[in-house]
């Protein structure tokens, strides 16, 4: 941002909220009918769902199709392990009572996700510049909140719909948003050299994944990121089914999360302004401290769920995998 940090900071703090805001009024306004329609579903349609997650890999890894077809491959296997449903028998357990109950999907998802980053960061530490500027958030001026705000609502509700599709997440939504702006403006040539116009189209599409995900977790029982996919094994873990039946069977959960999303957003701003400074001087702790307190929260977290040891291994396991 030329130095500016401070400016660059409100940007993404403003657009982030507007983005939050936009997939919090499209979750309300699409969420139920997407149930209801749901409810008609049989199992053409379940299936044809689940070919058009696996389709979506083409789409989403088109410059390194072998790494998405590895990554697919993965997941299906790793579902396949544990108790066969019909017949009950065990699958790739080869003798192990723990294998036997099946890869839990939080271990897996933190394994993968949490731990393969951390790895590769011990592996290959990187350098991060400590910025000299006095940092200071207040009100975004007028003058940028006018130039901003037509992109953030656009950005918002691509990376809401974006958010929509199984396995798309908050990367692809700021590729794919950055690259339509870029493609509209009439001054291209500024993007890549810190314009508000690419801070806040990134940031607003994917703020407005976070709506977008819970779409399909809530209408179809789908989880649409890796954080919902978390929300997701929470509620089996409590006995509740996600799906359409949510609406009616336990509708304090999907109106739940929908005032969550707004008051989240707000205090998400609030937040923003008071903390941001606090935030910039934790992510500039020397990493080795930083990546190991990230390290003791991960197996903490995959720890808690079952309370098994052998979940601990699975993220270990898995976060090697995702680093190579």
């Amino acid at each position: 941002m030329q130095g500016k940090a401070s400016l660059a900071l409100n940007v993404s703090l403003t657009a982030s909220t507007i983005g939050n805001l936009v997939s919090g009024i499209v979750l309300v306004a699409i969420a139920l009918p997407i149930a209801k329609a749901a409810l008609r579903f049989g199992p053409a349609e379940y299936f044809s769902l689940g070919v058009l997650g696996l389709t979506l890999i083409a789409g989403l890894t088109e410059k390194n199709v072998i790494k998405g077809l590895f990554a697919a491959s993965l997941g299906l296997f790793l579902s396949t392990v544990g108790a066969d449903e019909f017949l009950g028998r065990p699958r790739f357990a080869f003798g192990s009572i723990d294998l036997a109950q099946g890869v839990d999907l939080v271990p897996a998802m933190m394994g993968l996700f949490a731990m393969g980053m951390m790895i590769k960061d011990f592996w290959k530490p990187q350098d991060l510049d400590s910025n000299k500027e006095k940092i200071k958030l207040s009100l975004l001026p007028l003058d940028v909140f006018k130039k901003i705000f037509p992109i953030s609502l656009f950005s918002g509700v691509l990376g809401t719909f974006i958010g929509a599709l199984p396995g798309a997440g908050a990367s692809v939504a700021s590729f794919i948003s950055y690259n339509q702006v870029k493609s509209m403006s009439k001054e291209p040539e500024k993007f890549g050299t810190g314009c508000v116009e690419g801070v806040a189209a990134a940031e607003a599409s994917n703020n407005g994944v976070t709506g977008g995900a819970l779409i399909p977790m809530l209408g179809l029982g789908i989880p649409g990121s890796g954080t919902t996919a978390i929300i997701l094994s929470a509620m089996i873990i409590h006995g509740i089914v996600p799906g359409p039946n949510l609406f009616i069977s336990k509708p304090e959960i999907p109106y739940g999360l929908f005032i969550a999303v707004f008051t989240g957003t707000l205090f998400m701003y609030l937040l923003g302004l008071l903390y941001t400074r606090m935030f910039l001087k934790v992510i500039m702790l020397p990493q080795e401290i930083l990546n190991t307190a990230i390290v003791a929260i991960v197996l903490t977290g995959a720890y808690a769920v079952q309370r098994d040891t052998f979940d601990l291994w699975v993220v270990f396991v898995l976060g090697i995998v995702s680093f190579s």
